[in-house]
This record gives C-alpha cells, sequence and structure tokens, in this order.
C-alpha cells in the first residue's frame, strides 16, 4: 500500500501530538495536609480531595480537632471551616509555609508544651491550586477575606450594619476548646454549634476588630451573668464547671 506525502505527514503530525498530550502531568487530585492535634508537638497527615468542600462525615476524614494546619504539597491552598456545611472559616487560609501555619486558637502554638485541651474541633476544609482557589473555595462561608467585610484580625462586620462580630473560646471539662461568633450588638446570642457551652471552665475572646473595645458577658439558663471577660481579660468559672446558655458583646 503506497501512502502520499500528505497522509505520511499527517501521520507524524499526530503521532507528534499523541506524544505530547502523553507527557503533560496530570493534576493531582488529591493533597496531603498537616495539623497539629494539641497533644505537645503531635500532628497527623491527612489527604484532602482538591476543588470542592470536604466534610469529615461525608468524607470520614480523620481531622477531628486540632490547633494549626499547613499544606505539604506545594502550589496549594487550603481553608478549614468550624462548620461541616463551610459558613464558618476557622483561622486563615494557608499553604506549604511551615513557618506561618494557619493557627486555629491562641491558646497553643502546636510546640512541644502544648495541651491537647487547646484543640480546636475541625468541620470541614477546602482544597485547590493557589491559581484557581477564590474561584472554587473562595466564595464559601464568612469569617476573614475582604469580601465578607473582615479585617486582617479574621472578625466580620454582619453586613449591613454597625456590628461586628468576635470570635469567642470556651475552654471545658471535656479538654476541648470550642470556637464560635457572637455579634457584639449588646443583645444575648444563644450559644450554637460548635461553640459548647457545658462543663465550660473558662472563656475568652480570640478575635475582634482591630481598634475595638469589646465587653462580654457569659450567662446560664436562667439569664444569671456568670462572668464578664475581654480582650486580653478571661472569665473562669467553677473548677466543677457550668453551662453557658447565652453570651452578650458590645463594644466598651
Amino acid at each position: 500500500m503506497q501512502y502520499s506525502i500528505a497522509t505520511a505527514i499527517s501521520t507524524i503530525l499526530l503521532a507528534s501530538t499523541l506524544t505530547s498530550a502523553a507527557a503533560v502531568p496530570k493534576a493531582p487530585t488529591t493533597i496531603n495536609i498537616q495539623i497539629k492535634t494539641g497533644s505537645g508537638d503531635a500532628s497527623t497527615q491527612d489527604q484532602i480531595t482538591v476543588g470542592s468542600l470536604q466534610t469529615t462525615q461525608s468524607t470520614k476524614l480523620p481531622l477531628g480537632s486540632g490547633v494549626n494546619a499547613q499544606v505539604v504539597d506545594s502550589g496549594f491552598t487550603c481553608q478549614v471551616f468550624s462548620d461541616a456545611k463551610g459558613t464558618k472559616k476557622l483561622g486563615p487560609t494557608f499553604t506549604d509555609d511551615n513557618q506561618n501555619p494557619a493557627s486555629f486558637t491562641d491558646a497553643s502554638d502546636g510546640e512541644v508544651d502544648s495541651d491537647i485541651s487547646a484543640a480546636v474541633p475541625l468541620g470541614s476544609i477546602c482544597c485547590a491550586p493557589t491559581a484557581q482557589f477564590q474561584a472554587l473555595c473562595g466564595k464559601l462561608g464568612s469569617g476573614s477575606g475582604a469580601a465578607s467585610g473582615i479585617n486582617n484580625s479574621g472578625s466580620s462586620k454582619a453586613a449591613g450594619s454597625d456590628a461586628f462580630s468576635v470570635r469567642i473560646q470556651i475552654n471545658g471539662l471535656s479538654e476541648l476548646a470550642t470556637q464560635g461568633e457572637i455579634v457584639a450588638d449588646g443583645k444575648r446570642h444563644a450559644l450554637t454549634a460548635p461553640l459548647i457551652g457545658e462543663g465550660a471552665t473558662s472563656i475568652q475572646i480570640n478575635e475582634a476588630p482591630k481598634g475595638t473595645s469589646v465587653q462580654c458577658d457569659a450567662f446560664d439558663k436562667a439569664g444569671k451573668k456568670l462572668g464578664a471577660f475581654a480582650v486580653g481579660k478571661d472569665a473562669s468559672f467553677s473548677p466543677n464547671g457550668v453551662t453557658i446558655e447565652t453570651i452578650a458583646c458590645k463594644s466598651a
């Protein structure tokens, strides 16, 4: 069988195209992140599917809880959320910068003297190639980022009002610190997940907008004030723990 010159050229070009296509590396579908568990400097590595929100419930990720995190694989950015639906950001975004991992609490820096009681529950996570992070994960949640009216401290202003949110941390008998946001509008707000009010031994403000002075009060079910706290001034309760039902915060 004879081939024309045109047929030969087409065959060569097709072979060249297939070879070039085969040489293009496939983008990874999963990456590894490292989480400091809060128990001394112990850490765990979890494999995360990139490009969409991953929850501990749906993917059975062993995320559990931790005090900070960083990406093991370069070229990717991640954001952790305190809830499973990815509505409340927990800490800033993070990459493979091991000098500045994303911190979820100021109660522990993840060093050898860290205590497991400082660990914060992690509800979900979204990771993506850094160049695509904003498009794939950037619109999820609130709590940090300019799109939500957030300042650099990570606490947000409520949309359409002068009220802002502060991040509260409750330490309890369960040896687990929980965090959540409370709007500083002077009203009492019932605790919602991931904040846990039962068995509370102390409470503190972890984040507040820069330049603001905030005063908060914790109340029990009967509306009795359990204690007042502010930035840099924690409130301690009975060593046996108390049950916090509501929290009210306002500008001082």
